[in-house]
């Protein structure tokens, strides 16, 4: 025997199995949460004769929720954390390309060979490990927060976590990231590359 009762939030008739008595169901119409009565609290002359259920003639026919079903859409802040992760990634790496610039400034070289472009990768990467913060911001920057920002949205947008679009906002800024790291290892190999400026 079911659970007949109306939702608390809609009014809506809703039936539920026995095993669902005093837990938590979600309404089909509103998808609002409740909580089913121990026992029914409609009668089958409650029934609206024109329930909406999806039926051909819909008379006293109540739409049933299933035991155990969770809401459709829950809001979690998830997709807003992943996406916060991604442009503290963005930023993160902004700012060592700064500060990796205005220490090839500093140098004054302009390497036009390969041994040069050499020489110049060696000094930044010591004058780089004179700077330990610096090295955490680069590898939080373009291997933790990423990381994150990825696992994160995509658990957003596979638990159907509302809103979803900062979850996707993310990922397509991690494509980008890395479109551009593409572009950049592409362009530092090309500066090494024999025949360079000769």
């Amino acid at each position: 025997m079911a659970i007949q009762f109306t939702c608390t939030a809609c009014g809506q008739p809703i039936e539920v199995d026995n095993e669902m008595a005093d837990k938590a169901v979600t309404c089909p119409y509103c998808h609002k949460a409740g909580t089913a009565p121990a026992t029914s609290t409609l009668d089958a002359s409650a029934i609206p004769p024109t329930a909406d259920t999806g039926e051909a003639d819909g008379a006293g026919v109540l739409p049933y929720v299933g035991a155990g079903e969770a809401p459709k859409h829950k809001t979690s802040p998830m997709g807003w954390i992943a996406l916060g992760c991604i442009v503290i990634s963005a930023l993160s790496l902004i700012y060592v390309s700064l500060v990796a610039s205005s220490m090839v400034q500093d140098l004054n070289m302009k390497p036009t060979t390969p041994q040069e472009v050499e020489e110049l990768q060696k000094t930044m990467q010591e004058r780089m490990e004179t700077k330990p913060g610096l090295m955490i911001i680069s590898t939080a920057g373009s291997c933790v927060f990423p990381l994150a920002g990825v696992v994160l949205a995509i658990i957003a947008l596979v638990k159907r976590y509302r809103p979803r679009w900062p979850a996707i906002v993310a990922l397509s800024l991690v494509g980008i990231l890395i479109l551009v790291s593409c572009a950049g290892v592409i362009m530092r190999g090309g500066m090494g590359a024999p025949g360079v400026g000769g």
